[in-house]
Formats: C-alpha cells, structure tokens, sequence
C-alpha cells in the first residue's frame, strides 16, 4: 500500500543534508547518524536498519518511491527497527564501514546500502537495492524484514557472532594490505610489472579500464601519464590518449554544459548515470589540464576549461566554496534534463540541424531510450570539429534552451576534501593555461575552506559547510586534500602562510589520526567513537585515499622545508603498501603517484629575483611530473634550507636541485630546460 501524501514530517526536515531531507515526509519514523538513536536500539532492545545513500543516487530514489514511502513497509520498520539514514558523503567513515561488511557478505557493493545492525552497531546482515517484490533475482524488501525480524528473536546469538566477526573483518580488510615495515623495499618498485598489470586491465577498444558499469579511473590515468614521461612507452601513450578522447566524445561527457557524469553503464562511454559529482569533475579537469601539458593537445585543454566554466556557472557558492552533486534525475526521470528528440534539436538549429545530429548521433527513433544523449563518432577529424565555430554557436543555442528545462536536484553542501580537490584542480588549470583567474578561483576557496570550516579549537577541520554552519568533524581525507592543495598554492605564489598553515595541519592530522602500529592514518580522529571500530582506507574508491595524500604531502613537505623527520614517514608508509602496489595497481593508482619520486626525481626548483612570476608562467610550459617549484616571493620564507642566502632582489636566479642539493644558477627559463633535459 503506497502512501499518496505524508503531511507529518519526521525527524529528517531539518536536517542540513539535500538527501536526508528527501526522506522528510516518508512515513518511516528515520533519525539521522545520531546518539539519540543508538540509544533507542539499546533500551528498546532493536536491531539498527542503517540506509545509507546521497542525493544524486538514482537507486536510492527508486527505492524510495518503492519502498519508503509504503505505508505497509514503513510501519512494519517503525515496529521493529530503529530505522536510521545516512548520507555518505557525511559520514564517509559510516559509509566505509558498512560497505565492507555487505562487501563480505554478498560480494558486491552499492548505493543504496541497506544494512542490520545489532544495537551495538555492528552489521550482522544487509545488501544494497531491494525492490517491493522479488524480481532481478532479489529477495523483496519485505521479505528482507521479515527474515532480520525472525533472525533477531530465534537466532540472536549467531547474528550477535556474525556482527563481531563482521566487523572486525570490514575494519581490518585494508590493513592487511600492509607489511612489516622492516621487510618492505620502498625503492623497489617494479615498474614493469605494475605497468603489465595496468594493462591487462585494460580496454583496448574504448580506453579506459574493465567492461561495463565503466568508470573513468581517472588516478590510473594520472599515474599512467607521469610513469610515462620516463618510459616512453608507446603502448600506454596510446591507451591514455584512447582512454581521454573516448571519454570527452561520449555521453559521459555534457557537450552542451560541460562536466562528466560520475559512470557509463556501457563500456563505450556512451550512456551515463547522469549525476554529476564535484569530485569526478575535480580529478577529471586536473587530467585532462595535466594531459594537455604533456601532450600539447588542445582538446584536452577545452574539455578542462569547458569543465572549469560548468563548475564555476553551476556548482559554486558566492562565497567561494564549491557545491556536492547534480542529481541523475529531473522531474522523475532519468537523465531528462540532458537529452533530446531529434524534433527539439530541429526546432532548436533549423536548417544546420541535419549537420548537427550527424556529428552527435542524433536520429528519430532515439539512440536510447526513445531519446538521444549527445556523443561523437570516432571518424577522423570528428574531435577536433567539437570546437569548429558553427558548432560551439550550435551547442550555445541548445544550452540556452535547455536553460529552461526543469534542472536536477543541486546538491548544495560543501565538502571539504572534494573543495580542495577542485582547488587543487584550478591549480593544474592555471599551470596548463597561465590564466591567472583560475589561480584566483582556487585561493579563494582555500580562504573559504579555512575560515569557514574550522573546529572551535581554530585548527581541526569540520568535515561539511551548509547553509553558514559547518559540521560533523573533518576526515583523514579532508586533512590531506586541503594540505595538497595548500602545498601546491605554496609553489604556484610563494606565499609562506600556505605552507605554515600545511605544516600546522600536518602536525593536528598526526596527533589525532596517526596509527603508530601500521605507520598509517585511520580516517576519523581519536574522540570519534561513534562506530565499533575505526576504520582506516588504503585503496583508491571514487576518491584517492587519504593515506595515499598524505604520502605526497609527505614528500613534498620534505622538499619545501628539507625536514628529515617527513622524509622518515614518507619511506615508512611507502615500505608498507609497496608489496600491494604489484598485485592491486589499478585499485592504488594514487600510491602510485606517491611512489614516483622513488623512479623519477624530483626537480627541485628554487626561483629568486625580480621576475619570479613570469618564469614561474614559463616554467609551467614545461612538463616534469615531479617538478617542485620554491619561489622565494616572501620573507618569510627565507628560513627554508633551500632558500637561505639565495636571495637577490636584482638579478633573476634559478636554481636545480635534487636531494637539496644545487646546481649553478641559470638566468632564463631555456638554459633551465637545457638542464632539465640532463637531469
């Protein structure tokens, strides 16, 4: 029985969260992640339903008209659940937790995940979508409740000993990732072998990596890019350059708009699930800018600015800070707002429409759907026509109508760690372009990150701003991207405070997350007690790892301040994961990255003088993926090794260094590049 109107609000109307207060008016009495329930489970004696999803899931709207808005459904959950929701991208530790467990269970994973937990809140059973009757060879939701119910009351002591074993299996899965310090090799790596593996992997038709659902792995990518630099390696430069022209011609790509949704459920890139995610954008635009730098392909340059502008039109705060997630689904449907009848396309260019549904394989009967996503063949030349003039004046018009159309639900709270990726991503666009405006845009999130997203102590990070209050304490990630980003600000101006406030950060991060036992970082700080455990991520998911973050911000600190003790932890936490780098390379892409400096040097670059900034521009056109830039632009700064009496006011000076130690000075950027060349 599907209820048509729910006129009383539960505990979800207020909530901060776009997604919790999607579930506001569902007859299911939710709470939110919060003491208040899981004192209820205890006194009441009830086992926890945890149903975690985000705002731009399509699934987890399905299951909700389906199944939460039921009256019959939502009554029995009332009596015998204490029925809890959850948005990931608040609780990313919650989120961890409870993914490995269902990961354990079924060997699968998802959004929505719906998981048992006991009142203790530990998962003893659970799964992802359940539709209202069995169908796709899964039990019905009902049938779930039904079967938890009976578990709980006639066999609680095996459901009280699968949670504790559970557990702590989901909590120690990524540890086991680790070896021994002692006997890790971190200069070791055999980067053949990663390399064949990473092939292997690979889509040799469509770029990319696997078959369908088709994600871009855009940290493999990035690894691939800077691995190759050394190898020249004409096998991955072909993958690569396959992997970002697929990408940026298929549906996943908005032609009109810009940005790329999250995933494709084919393997050609074609059909996406349209949410778009600040973070895939993030580490997709740093790509393709990076790509374009190596390459000097101009289509990666568009594509990255075309991102750029679509972010800055559509996904920033006035403020400066940089909203979540577009939804999939727009008055109901599915990726409504994003495509077209051949007809609309018609009304829309007239006489140069025949033209236009030629290059973007649009046709009456629809190529999906009954309808047509925008995307390019892959005929010669058909790339380079996406920015021939008649056709950006096409896709203008076309944006314009589409303007008008009901838009997807906006996601508008600001994450910490994908904020600092998106600085992170303006940083690589500025050095790709030298378009100082995009420097702005990342400086001044930065600003907006630290003065709006501080803990009462004026140095802990909140995780989440919305609405003028931040909440809910900063993870490991949330600490390693804003030092990343601070780090590479720090290169980019030379302004000292960047690197004072990375340090800081880096002194509160190993204070409260250090696991001295492993030589990592778990992803909550020591008063978070909330969970049964804490968690620590090792493996790259939708976003890299906070550990793998803090590895580079490791190395790179040591560069910047030519301190020993970053170098000691660097090497530490390399030696651990290096023996999973081998067997897992696709699922450690960003290690991957971390590790480089131990194959490739780092160009250690010290700049001094009075035209620091325009050789700092002209540097940028050269690529070297581990190219560490010290311009000496503040006074400050003079208390850096690498910096101490090499200040000259009159006479422009760069210095190359490896291992803190320099070679003669050269006066211009092309005697610099001479030298590189022998480096």
């Amino acid at each position: 029985m599907k209820s048509t109107s729910h006129s009383i609000p539960n505990r979800l109307l207020h909530a901060a969260s776009p997604y919790l207060r999607q579930h506001a008016y569902n007859p299911v009495d939710w709470y939110p992640w919060t003491q208040e329930a899981f004192d209820k489970a205890i006194s009441e004696d009830k086992p926890v339903l945890v149903s975690i999803g985000y705002a731009a899931c399509h699934w987890c709207h399905v299951m909700e008209r389906e199944s939460f808005e039921n009256d019959m459904f939502a009554a029995f959950m009332n009596e015998h659940f204490v029925c809890i929701k959850v948005d990931r991208e608040e609780h990313p530790a919650v989120d961890h937790l409870y993914m490995g467990a269902c990961q354990m269970l079924t060997n699968a994973g998802g959004w929505p995940l719906n998981m048992f937990l006991t009142p203790q809140l530990k998962a003893f059973t659970g799964g992802t979508y359940f539709p209202p009757e069995p169908r796709y060879g899964k039990a019905s939701w009902m049938d779930v409740l039904t079967f938890v119910k009976d578990v709980w009351t006639n066999r609680r002591e095996e459901a009280e000993q699968q949670a504790a074993t559970l557990t702590e299996s989901a909590a120690d899965s990524e540890r086991k990732l680790l070896v021994p310090v002692a006997t890790g090799t971190s200069d070791s790596l055999d980067t053949t072998v990663i390399r064949n593996r990473i092939m292997e992997a690979a889509d040799k038709v469509h770029g990319g990596f696997g078959a369908a659902p088709k994600f871009p792995a855009a940290m493999t990518l990035t690894y691939l890019l800077r691995y190759n630099y050394r190898a020249a390696d004409g096998e991955v430069a072909e993958h690569i350059s396959r992997s970002l022209d697929h990408m940026m011609a298929g549906g996943i790509y908005d032609h009109v708009g810009g940005g790329f949704s999250r995933y494709t459920v084919d393997a050609g890139w074609m059909v996406p699930h349209f949410e778009k995610m600040l973070y895939d954008n993030a580490l997709l635009m740093a790509l393709y800018a990076e790509a374009y730098r190596s390459t000097g392909n101009r289509q990666y340059r568009f594509v990255a600015e075309h991102t750029a502008a679509f972010i800055l039109e559509e996904m920033t705060h006035e403020q400066g800070g940089f909203f979540a997630a577009y939804d999939a689904d727009s008055e109901g449907v599915e990726g409504k707002y994003y495509t077209w009848d051949k007809s609309e396309i018609e009304a829309v260019l007239h006489d140069k429409a025949d033209a236009f549904c030629q290059l973007f394989d649009v046709c009456a009967k629809g190529n999906w759907e009954h309808t047509n996503i925008l995307h390019l063949n892959h005929k010669a030349g058909v790339l380079e026509k996406r920015t021939d003039s008649e056709v950006t004046e096409a896709l203008a018009k076309i944006k314009e109508v589409r303007s008008e159309r009901i838009k997807p639900l906006l996601d508008d709270k600001v994450n910490v760690a994908w904020n600092a990726w998106m600085g992170a991503a303006f940083c690589e666009l500025y050095r790709a372009t030298g378009q100082t405006r995009y420097l702005e845009v990342a400086e001044r999130n930065t600003r907006f990150i630290l003065d709006h997203c501080r803990q009462e102590d004026g140095i802990g990070l909140m995780h989440i701003w919305h609405d003028g209050q931040a909440y809910i304490a900063a993870t490991i990630d949330d600490y390693a991207a804003l030092i990343h980003v601070l780090l590479s600000l720090f290169q980019l101006t030379g302004k000292y405070s960047y690197l004072a406030t990375a340090e800081e950060l880096e002194a509160y991060v190993a204070a409260h997350f250090y696991d001295a036992t492993s030589g990592m970082f778990f992803q909550t700080a020591e008063k978070d007690n909330s969970l049964p455990v804490r968690t620590m991520e090792l493996f790259d998911h939708a976003t890299p790892s906070g550990n793998a973050i803090m590895v580079e911000n490791y190395h790179l600190l040591q560069v910047l301040t030519s301190k020993n003790q970053y170098h000691q932890v660097y090497r530490k936490m390399v030696a651990a994961i290096q023996p999973s780098l081998h067997k897992f390379p696709t699922s450690l892409g960003r290690w991957l990255c971390a590790a480089i400096p131990l194959q490739i040097p780092a160009a250690e670059v010290v700049i001094t003088g009075p035209e620091i900034n325009q050789v700092l521009e002209d540097l940028h056109g050269i690529y070297y993926p581990m190219m560490i830039t010290l311009p000496f632009c503040d006074n400050s700064s003079k208390k850096l090794p690498l910096l101490t009496d090499r200040n000259n006011e009159k006479v422009t000076r760069i210095y190359l260094c490896k291992n803190q130690s320099c070679t003669l000075p050269v006066s211009t950027v092309s005697e610099f590049r001479d030298q590189l060349l022998h480096f």
